[in-house]
């Protein structure tokens, strides 16, 4: 359970920054602009829970995240150079395809590495993580980005979640390199 959370802590953290900078960067687009640009994120998880279980049938779990996180990375640094409205559109149904993938091996992980009889205590301290993190990291995104601008903050973002990959080699997420009940996540 350590590993979800040290992984979970490290991808909200970094990841936030793209839901604390969003209603500047639509901005220029208004309310209505606002809500498709939330609506294209929607989408995207939407088509990513859909393709997930093809990911997952032919990668690792960890394979699944990294190669997520990796994607997200390059939407959350492309929402800040990109300005007009479809193409912006096009980089966030991205971004909600990877997000999703990220959350649901995370969620799945945290329920099936914890033992039963702790499971429910172990996903509340894995929701605190997520949503700490995003707190915490939106806060954080939200000071960076009065002093450096929007674009430099989602850079910034961007390194910080290709910096948490690092976290992938030693805190796993399958269960090839774990001693644990016979649920747990497999390759």
């Amino acid at each position: 359970m350590k590993s979800v959370l040290i992984r979970t802590v490290s991808f909200s953290l970094a990841a936030s920054a793209i839901w604390a900078l969003l209603p500047i960067i639509a901005r220029p687009h208004g309310a209505t602009g606002y809500g498709f640009l939330v609506g294209s994120f929607g989408a995207g998880a939407l088509v990513g829970a859909a393709i997930l279980p093809r990911l997952k049938r032919n990668l690792s779990v960890d394979a699944v995240v990294g190669f997520a996180i990796a994607v997200f990375a390059l939407a959350t640094l492309a929402a800040g150079q990109v300005h007009p409205f479809g193409p912006l559109c096009a980089i966030l149904f991205v971004g909600g395809m990877a997000w999703i993938a990220i959350l649901a091996c995370l969620n799945v992980a945290a329920q099936t590495m914890s033992p039963d009889w702790v499971r429910a205590r172990c996903l509340s301290m894995y929701l605190l993580a997520l949503q700490g993190g995003m707190a915490l990291g939106g806060t954080a995104w939200g000071a960076l980005a009065s002093k450096v601008g929007v674009p430099t903050a989602l850079l910034v973002s961007a390194i910080a979640l290709i910096a948490g990959l690092s976290t992938i080699r030693k805190h796993r997420l399958s269960a090839r390199d774990l001693e644990l009940d016979p649920s747990v996540v497999r390759d």
